[in-house]
């Protein structure tokens, strides 16, 4: 790849930089007219932008943007009248279908993943779609990188310095471009971090290579890009830090008079990369003062056509709202059917049964990725539920990673984008938080986001709940937190032959899927079973494991056991029928099963461990009364955990989590009514 750049590639870079300085003129013309709301600008920041787009390698490279990237869309054919649809939040618009605030780029033709408002997030994702192009290469024969780009304020981020680490232990091909223009907003660079300069951070990795350009010169801006690029395809991450300047306030939210003085502001002028460029250009005698002068009448006599043109598109139909938020595509929320394994008539406790069913799938889907804490190796999981993948599939495939959650979900978004099939395990359910961003605003919001054009699907493994005294934070149980997210598919299946079925269902499925075991049924013999026949084979069903006429009893994961204890107690006692309903899929519900089942008996209690105040029984309950209130003969009662942290001693463990006894009390009290 040439360093050096030729006479038509800068007249090139020219046209970009400029069309995005008018197009940033432009769209705060059209706001402060009152025909758009929102608006962030790329003005200084276009030099190294244009060298980075001039440089990639289209639809073979990987991109990750972030708002201030214009140009660097522009250069890898995302049209002027396309950011303009983004601005205007048009039917059309390529990014988001106008769902995205504007600059949030996304092209699927150019492989621009698309962005979110989450400042940090998308460098984690980076790093997956970079190990995704590694593994690919492998065995392919190809050559991808991945290009990842933030401000400098972006680089406080704890995920920034995970990406950083996960891209420089696996020597990953990825170029982080921080376009440094030494304010987070309001916040200056050097409070940020010492010194301003994030590259002084390559100095600590010994695998990571980093330089400090002045962002404002094409020419070194190209040079260095080029040199990131070369370093990149050889797998050899690198920073590069940007030095740019805000021409601009932050976003037309902002006023930087506030903050910034005037000689701050005079001096921002002297740097403009786009007059330096031009200054350059007409000194070297590459271009007349007089043609680069027509070149920008004709680059704005087009924009302000587009912008006529655009403001008279169509909005997204009102109908449309709820479309991708899954996937479309319902031939994916089923098994292809039973792995080859015919003579196996071994019972199977909970998590052999997930095991069996990695191995299966693995066998069957090259592309899948097992990863996460300890799981590789004859360690095989602190719960032994990834033994053997690594000897049968290889470090490749089944491997550990750092003991850092938002890097593994954040890395298996990005090799799920790249179209891998990561199943990830989150070792605890307790410690899944440091993810939360990259679930809530990142995993969760892609296939909506991007109007489809990009998806996720993945599972995410994790044990979860008490009884095993495992104290505040090895007991939790997280699925109302997650359950209120749209976007993700929640499991918790209850014994092994629905844990085999369903967790294939979810490796198979086109979304992403939250995947709970109960870990105190891991090798309770209660739990075990055969894998001879589906029970369940479809994610959103759910399962009646008894009949009867007198109460209906929702309940999942452990709880069935003890209420299925309890029901057996009080029907002996009180000579009725209890209907109980196995949950199993948390979201999507499987109203009709419950439905059903009320308009039958007529009375309703609703069981879970999880703390009563806000739990999943809150939602069971409003959404049966407002569907079935002409058929009950009774409140709906819940019964729950405290609204307590789970203590270490057995006693007071007890005290916080439901019991045979104290779920014998409400169903006598729900009867008796």
């Amino acid at each position: 790849m040439s360093r050096y750049i030729n006479n038509q590639a800068l007249i090139k870079a020219f046209k970009l930089m400029y069309t995005s300085r008018i197009l940033d003129n432009k769209m705060m013309g059209v706001l402060k007219q009152g025909k758009a709301y929102f608006h962030m600008g790329a003005s200084g920041h276009e030099s190294v932008q244009a060298a980075a787009a001039l440089l990639l390698n289209l639809k073979k490279d990987w991109i990750y943007p972030y708002y201030r990237d214009t140009v660097l869309c522009l250069g890898l054919q995302m049209s002027p009248q396309n950011i303009l649809r983004g601005f205007l939040a048009t039917k059309n618009d390529p990014s988001s279908g106008g769902r995205q605030l504007p600059n949030h780029y996304g092209y699927k033709a150019s492989n621009i993943v698309s962005s979110s408002s989450s400042v940090g997030t998308q460098y984690l994702q980076a790093v997956g779609t970079a190990l995704a192009n590694k593994k690919i290469s492998r065995s392919s024969g190809q050559s991808s990188i991945t290009i990842v780009c933030g401000g400098e304020g972006s680089t406080s981020q704890g995920e920034f310095y995970e990406a950083i680490n996960w891209a420089t232990v696996d020597k990953l091909p990825i170029v982080f471009l921080v376009q440094d223009n030494q304010y987070a907003i309001s916040v200056p660079s050097n409070v940020q971090k010492p010194n301003g300069d994030v590259s002084a951070f390559g100095k600590m990795y010994s695998n990571l290579k980093a330089y400090n350009i002045n962002g404002c010169n094409f020419l070194q801006s190209y040079k260095y890009m080029s040199l990131a690029f070369e370093h990149a395809r050889l797998c050899e991450p690198i920073i590069i830090n940007s030095q740019v300047v805000r021409i601009a306030d932050h976003s037309s939210s902002d006023d930087q008079t506030k903050y910034r003085d005037l000689q701050d502001l005079k001096n921002i002028a002297k740097r403009d990369p786009l007059y330096t460029l031009k200054k350059y250009i007409i000194s070297e005698s590459i271009s007349k003062k007089n043609e680069l002068n027509q070149i920008q009448e004709e680059i704005t006599e087009n924009l302000e056509n587009d912008i006529r043109c655009i403001l008279n598109e169509s909005n997204p139909e009102p109908k449309s709202i709820m479309k991708y938020i899954y996937s479309e595509n319902n031939s994916k929320n089923t098994t292809i059917g039973h792995f080859d394994d015919k003579d196996d008539n071994n019972e199977y406790v909970f998590i052999d049964a997930v095991n069996k069913a990695l191995r299966e799938e693995m066998e069957i889907n090259q592309n899948i990725y097992v990863f996460g804490e300890d799981v590789a190796g004859e360690k095989g999981g602190v719960f032994k539920a990834t033994r053997d993948l690594t000897t049968l599939y290889g470090h490749k495939r089944c491997f550990n990673t750092q003991l850092a959650e938002a890097s593994i979900v954040g890395v298996a978004i990005g090799m799920a984008v790249r179209g891998l099939k990561p199943v990830i395990e989150i070792q605890f359910g307790d410690y899944i938080w440091p993810a939360m961003i990259q679930i809530r605003n990142e995993l969760s919001t892609m296939r909506y986001r991007s109007n489809n054009n990009f998806s996720c699907p993945l599972v995410i493994r994790t044990p979860i709940g008490g009884y095993i005294h495992g104290g505040l934070c090895h007991s939790q149980n997280i699925e109302a937190f997650f359950a209120h997210i749209p976007g993700i598919k929640i499991v918790e299946p209850s014994n092994a032959l629905d844990a085999y079925n369903l967790l294939r269902v979810s490796i198979n499925c086109d979304d992403p899927v939250l995947f709970l075991e109960h870990k105190f049924l891991y090798r309770q013999k209660i739990a075990s079973s055969t894998l001879e026949s589906y029970n369940v084979n479809e994610l959103g069903k759910a399962c009646v494991k008894k009949s009867g006429n007198d109460l209906t009893i929702i309940s999942y994961g452990y709880l069935i056991y003890k209420t299925m204890n309890a029901v057996s107690n009080i029907e002996k006692k009180y000579n009725v029928k209890i209907e109980v309903i196995d949950l199993i899929s948390i979201q999507p519900i499987d109203w009709k099963t419950i439905f059903k089942s009320i308009q039958k008996t007529n009375k309703c209690l609703i069981i879970h461990e999880d703390h009563k105040f806000m739990g999943l029984g809150a939602e069971l309950s409003a959404e049966i009364s407002n569907k079935c209130f002409d058929y009950l003969d009774a409140p709906i009662q819940r019964h729950a955990g405290l609204n307590v942290h789970i203590p270490y001693n057995a006693v007071l463990e007890d005290l916080a989590l439901p019991q045979i006894s104290s779920i014998e009390k409400s169903i006598e009290t729900i009867l008796l009514y």
